[in-house]
């Protein structure tokens, strides 16, 4: 498991079988957000202070880049065929994808303060929760184009999809609710 620890500029690296701490790795910007490639290769930590995405190597415990991402990077999710990492800025009310061979980074607009992103598993469905529009927004990720946004509880900060891909939970701060 990755885990970020903000107060230390740092990740965790923790081995779930023998519940300890494995490896820790100097992050820097506050880390906070983690997604893992589907394949486990590769771990990906946003940094809001920092503005930046770090690329962590999972086999070798080691910092492979880091990625600059102006505004707040906060949420963070990897394509399915992992050649690609969605990030929501926090500040700029907008998501970025990242293509990792190349670098480019493209942006669509979404909701205010937008923080948890989700890849459906087929890839094709992006979603991010809006928290300050009480709100997700769902990218089609073919066109990356948002199209269409469904009101949910107050403040929603997580979000994640079902393995079928059917069904799209968040969790909602303020109303204490999924």
């Amino acid at each position: 498991a990755f885990v970020t620890a903000q107060g230390d500029d740092a990740l965790s690296i923790v081995d779930l079988a023998r519940m300890e701490t494995v490896a820790t790795l100097p992050i820097g910007g506050k880390p906070a957000g983690v997604a893992v490639s589907r394949d486990g290769a590769r771990a990906f930590i946003t940094s809001p202070e920092g503005k930046f995405l770090t690329v962590v190597d999972a086999a070798t415990r080691k910092i492979e880049k880091r990625i600059p991402v102006e505004g707040g990077p906060l949420g963070v999710a990897a394509s399915p065929d992992g050649k690609r990492v969605y990030v929501a800025d926090l500040y700029g009310r907008r998501l970025v994808e990242i293509n990792l061979a190349s670098g480019a980074q493209r942006s669509v607009g979404v909701g205010a303060m937008a923080s948890g992103v989700a890849v459906a598993p087929d890839g094709r469905t992006i979603v991010v929760a809006d928290r300050d529009d009480n709100a997700l927004s769902l990218i089609d990720a073919a066109t990356f184009s948002r199209v269409a946004t469904i009101e949910v509880g107050r403040h929603p900060f997580g979000v994640t999809i079902d393995a079928s891909g059917a069904r799209a939970y968040s969790a909602n701060v303020e109303s204490d609710d999924v």
